[in-house]
């Protein structure tokens, strides 16, 4: 990668002060001055998307084919391409780039594997061992000592007790975060949403006195929850891993299919009075640990966010709880990203300060919950049955407004 100079980081800060602003066509002058002088996948990925915030997609399309063709083995190149031909719809491609970012990614685990991560892999490949039916192109090793370590984890297990757990299959963790990148069989499907949602009249009830959030249910037709069910839990995409137990998959490590990209466009057109003229910005899924808290207190970068479940319902064990809390205050003016989202202490003492009341939305099966994103929320844990199946699974998209 290329070491910035100086002026090259005096630019990026510049930069980095008009993009989190939306200032876009102003920062993108200085992005190319940083590509001229510093290019790289790294700075020419910040400019491609910039561009596409800015609603010059082609541009955006021209730089990404010049950045992957002078770093053909850098996923942030594959990355950039990825959401340059998701800009501009070309699904079928855009899903091909993600998944040859997420191979070049793969070849860059070192180190050891953290016992969340190595739990669900372990977990992953056992699960498709025992559904080779189901997904009959797997080809995976098999190994009894997973299998045996998960299912002596005591039920009140915690953060530290995966460390014990899961050291003395670690040897196995590392091999399946290095296997080679699977993705299951999956086609679009039409209409991926369910007709029987009136979005009309949840489109109004959300503009209406700048509401913050409105829930969904019975948001996908069954068909589309069930290939979402099939490939989240099958592709083997889940590289992040956070410290309160639970991971996460991104587009860049395989986590895009044409389904994803046709349920955002199908959730626009059906609510054109909050979505239109917005773009799916980013977008990921996570999975936690069945007894751990889940993600804390924060907010989103995105004007809306659509946050929905697709593990069964019967898989939580406490009723009433286990999906979303959202409180009634928005990010102050003057915060930055690191502000709202990663200073958990800070958010809690600010909203205790406030005087917040929160809302717990319960998790329901095919439930969607949207909301201004600006808006603070966190997960309401997760007291959800033994295994892997009954993680709680959500896939969360952010939209921005297109300039």
């Amino acid at each position: 990668m290329v070491t910035l100079d100086i002026e090259s980081r005096a630019l990026c800060l510049r930069a980095k002060e008009l993009l989190s602003h939306h200032l876009f066509d102003g920062a993108i002058p200085i992005l190319k001055q940083i590509v001229d002088t510093a290019a790289s996948p790294l700075t020419m990925s910040w400019l491609i998307a910039a561009l596409i915030a800015a609603g010059r997609t082609d541009e955006a399309l021209k730089c990404a084919t010049d950045s992957s063709e002078s770093y053909p083995n850098a996923w942030e190149a594959q990355a950039a391409m990825g959401r340059a031909l998701a800009a501009l719809r070309d699904y079928k491609s855009a899903v091909q780039a993600f998944q040859a970012s997420a191979v070049l990614r793969r070849g860059l685990v070192r180190g050891p594997v953290p016992s969340c991560l190595g739990l669900h892999s372990l977990e992953q490949l056992d699960y498709l061992g025992r559904n080779v039916g189901i997904y009959p192109e797997f080809y995976y090793f098999r190994s009894q000592t997973p299998r045996d370590e998960i299912e002596t984890l005591p039920p009140d297990a915690n953060a530290g007790t995966y460390a014990s757990a899961t050291s003395q299959c670690e040897a196995e963790a590392s091999r399946a975060l290095s296997l080679p990148l699977f993705i299951p069989t999956q086609i679009g499907i039409e209409k991926p949403l369910n007709e029987a949602v009136d979005f009309g009249r949840i489109s109004a009830e959300f503009m209406q006195d700048d509401s913050s959030f409105v829930i969904i249910d019975d948001f996908l037709s069954l068909e589309a929850l069930e290939s979402l069910r099939h490939f989240c839990l099958g592709a083997t995409v889940w590289r992040r891993s956070y410290e309160r137990g639970y991971v996460g998959a991104f587009p860049e490590d395989g986590f895009a299919s044409v389904l994803l990209f046709e349920i955002a466009d199908a959730l626009r057109h059906a609510m054109p009075g909050p979505l239109g003229g917005h773009r799916l910005a980013q977008w990921w899924a996570l999975a936690y640990d069945q007894r751990l808290s889940g993600t804390d207190v924060h907010a989103d970068d995105s004007e809306i966010s659509v946050n929905f479940w697709i593990t069964r319902t019967e898989a939580n064990l406490q009723r009433g709880r286990g999906g979303l809390v959202m409180w009634d205050r928005t990010v102050p003016d003057d915060w930055k990203f690191e502000d709202y989202n990663g200073n958990n202490e800070k958010v809690r003492l600010w909203l205790a300060e406030m005087g917040a009341t929160e809302t717990v939305i319960p998790h329901r099966a095919n439930r969607a919950v949207m909301f201004r994103g600006h808006f603070f929320h966190r997960s309401d844990g997760t007291n959800f049955a033994p295994g892997y199946e009954n993680r709680r699974r959500n896939i969360t998209f952010l939209f921005h407004r297109q300039c």
